[in-house]
């Protein structure tokens, strides 16, 4: 039985992540700066705790990775239109957090595996492995403040690794299923589920031309604890599909499988998340590296995925 630490963990992946190690037999300590109800299901369970605290303060952080075996840090602010109505949060959090986080990691000899995102290879519309270069807008578009932030906190992992921290980073490419954050706001899928509830239009921002990869939750838990347990430390591997898809398509699926669709709307990026916004046209990665370190694919189709997710919602016809 190990003793996980989850930052971030009452957030959408973190708390699929916490649930996955209370499975494996794990004790399991879930810090975050406020909780949600997706580990209530815990209350009454020993091996679960959940602290609330900042990971912007070393004194939150460091007594819980001096005790545990494993550092999964997850803490970040998730969401467009964070990313531009609140920047210096975005960046506070994941560049402070994750430097106190490594730190921390660092002294007491600890593991950590860090949640980064598809977000750091910008508008590179290049097939993504991990060596890709990252394309981004200028600075005064607030957009690119998490990608740049989550850039930053890998930085310090590898600058850290000369002193001896062990590591490895996953990017995340669009995950979704039950129990998103915030349905209405923040990942596209959440969009549309709000949308849906509210029987509102699902909108296609700039014409719903840009691509994306979507990956199931299961398969993108599935993944990230077999890299924890494969412990190649040092390496920086794509969790997602491979399987790029429009978004005019992904709305079209989504009301295909919904009980009341709705419309499809043209909007402006501009209008849809305010000024600060920049598109990413082609965002599909490259996966191998992650099926050679663990054997994992993620086989999860966009359909069953999506279909599992509006019957969560009670949604789908």
């Amino acid at each position: 039985m190990a003793k996980i630490l989850i930052t971030g963990g009452e957030g959408f992946l973190g708390a699929f992540l916490a649930r996955k190690h209370f499975e494996l037999g794990d004790e399991v300590s879930v810090l975050d700066i406020r909780r949600q109800d997706k580990l209530d299901c815990y209350k009454d369970e020993a091996r679960v705790r959940r602290i609330t605290g900042d990971v912007r303060l070393p004194e939150h952080v460091e007594p819980l990775i001096a005790e545990s075996d494993m550092v999964y840090h997850f803490a970040s602010v998730v969401g467009v239109n964070d990313y531009i109505e609140r920047p210096r949060a975005v960046l506070d959090t994941t560049i402070l957090g994750s430097r106190n986080v490594f730190e921390c990691c660092l002294k007491h000899n600890k593991p950590v595996l860090f949640s980064s995102t598809s977000e750091v290879y910008g508008d590179n519309h290049n097939p993504l492995h991990e060596e890709e270069f990252r394309v981004l807008g200028p600075t005064h578009y607030e957009r690119w403040t998490y990608s740049s932030s989550k850039a930053v906190a890998e930085h310090y992992a590898y600058a850290m690794q000369r002193e001896g921290l062990r590591f490895i980073i996953v990017r995340y490419f669009n995950v979704y299923g039950p129990e998103l954050d915030s349905p209405g706001k923040g990942r596209i899928i959440s969009k549309f589920i709000g949308n849906l509830q509210k029987g509102e239009a699902l909108h296609l921002v700039d014409g719903g031309q840009a691509v994306r990869s979507f990956c199931y939750v299961d398969d993108a838990i599935e993944a990230t604890v077999k890299l924890a347990q494969a412990r190649t430390w040092g390496e920086v591997v794509n969790i997602g599909t491979g399987r790029g898809v429009t978004m005019k398509q992904v709305a079209e699926l989504v009301n295909s499988l919904a009980a009341r669709p709705v419309p499809l709307e043209i909007i402006s990026g501009e209008k849809e998340f305010g000024v600060g916004f920049q598109e990413i046209h082609h965002r599909v990665p490259v996966v191998d590296k992650l099926h050679k370190l663990t054997g994992y694919r993620a086989e999860t189709s966009l359909e069953n995925g999506l279909r599992k997710t509006l019957e969560y919602y009670g949604l789908a016809r």
